[in-house]
């Protein structure tokens, strides 16, 4: 597997000028040896943290956070954001920078890992749901967890982006899949049944509004306080 790692100075010069606003988004880029050092990275006096990736990829993303401006961007390879720890993670850069009520932040955590693993899983690897038995969920956790490994699936980047002002925070979770190919799954009451494919509506359940974006790869939450 070959990953194309630009240095930071050579990814800006190639990109186009509008995209490098430094004074007025300062943005950290970054390379990680494992998510353990993802809390350090988030700890530096920035407002975007961008994982260095491929070029395409990442000038898409970087086009995203330009012209949607967010309080707060952190921005992975599908490699890195494959990991349940991200949520609760990006949870406590939220909590650090913005005030969020107490009773709010197990919710906003638990939005965030749903959203997360449905943009890694669903958008990225281009996965379904596994079929409803022990056995289909072991070679369901097999798949994905060899298809994450391999271009262009481990390329292709998740956003985390907020806005925050005094009465709410919105969250913006992206990725760079196919997009929902159904809109109406949020409005659409779940088979009580099922084991699995419930994340949209526990987001929709305890968020206080969620849309789908027009570009179909981007799953919007708003929470008040």
């Amino acid at each position: 597997m070959h990953f194309a790692m630009p240095q930071p100075l050579d990814l800006l010069r190639n990109l186009k000028p509008s995209h490098c606003h430094a004074a007025a988004s300062p943005q950290h880029y970054f390379t990680l040896t494992g998510i353990e050092a993802l809390p350090g990275v988030l700890a530096q006096p920035a407002r975007h943290f961008i994982e260095i990736g491929e070029r395409q990829m990442l000038e898409d993303a970087l086009t995203y956070i330009h012209n949607s401006t967010p309080d707060f961007a952190l921005n992975l390879a599908t490699i890195t954001a494959f990991n349940g720890s991200l949520a609760q993670i990006a949870g406590t850069a939220l909590e650090d920078r913005f005030w969020l009520p107490l009773e709010r932040r197990m919710t906003i955590r638990t939005c965030l890992h749903e959203a997360i693993a449905n943009a890694v899983i669903h958008g990225n690897l281009d996965v379904g749901n596994p079929s409803d038995t022990p056995e289909g969920f072991d070679e369901y956790y097999l798949h994905i967890t060899a298809l994450v490994k391999h271009e262009p699936y481990c390329l292709r980047r998740v956003g985390i982006y907020a806005w925050y002002n005094r009465s709410q925070i919105k969250l913006s979770v992206t990725d760079q899949g196919f997009g929902f190919t159904d809109t109406s799954v949020l409005t659409r009451a779940p088979n009580p049944t099922a084991r699995y494919g419930r994340g949209l509506h526990i987001i929709g359940a305890l968020a206080d509004h969620v849309v789908i974006e027009k570009d179909k790869r981007t799953l919007t939450m708003m929470f008040n306080h």
